[in-house]
C-alpha cells in the first residue's frame, strides 16, 4: 500500500471514529436537555467542522503532487481542531 492509500485510509478511519462521537454527544446532549435548568455544549459548530473535513477529504482523494500534499495537511489541521472540540465535549458529560 502506497503512502497515500495509507494515510487516506487513516483520514476515513478518524472521520468514521469522529461521526460516531458526535452521535454519542447529541445522544448525551438529548438526554440532558430533558433534565430542567441542564446547559448543554451546542455540537453544532463541531457538526459543520466535521462536514468540511469530509469535503476536504473528496478533495484529497482527487489531488496529486502539491495539491494532495495542501489538502492532507488541511485536513489532518481539521481533524486535530475537531477532535480537540470533541474531547472538551466529551469532558463536559464527565
Amino acid at each position: 500500500m502506497e503512502e497515500k492509500e495509507k494515510i487516506y485510509a487513516q483520514f476515513v478511519t478518524k472521520i468514521s471514529q469522529n461521526r460516531k462521537t458526535i452521535e454519542e454527544l447529541k445522544s448525551k446532549v438529548a438526554q440532558r436537555q430533558k433534565e430542567p435548568g441542564q446547559m448543554t455544549p451546542s455540537l453544532e459548530a463541531i457538526h459543520a467542522r466535521q462536514s468540511e473535513a469530509e469535503k476536504k477529504l473528496e478533495k484529497l482523494s482527487r489531488s496529486d503532487g502539491d495539491g494532495w500534499h495542501r489538502h492532507k495537511n488541511e485536513l489532518y489541521d481539521f481533524l486535530e481542531d475537531i477532535d480537540t472540540k470533541l474531547r472538551d465535549a466529551l469532558a463536559y458529560f464527565h
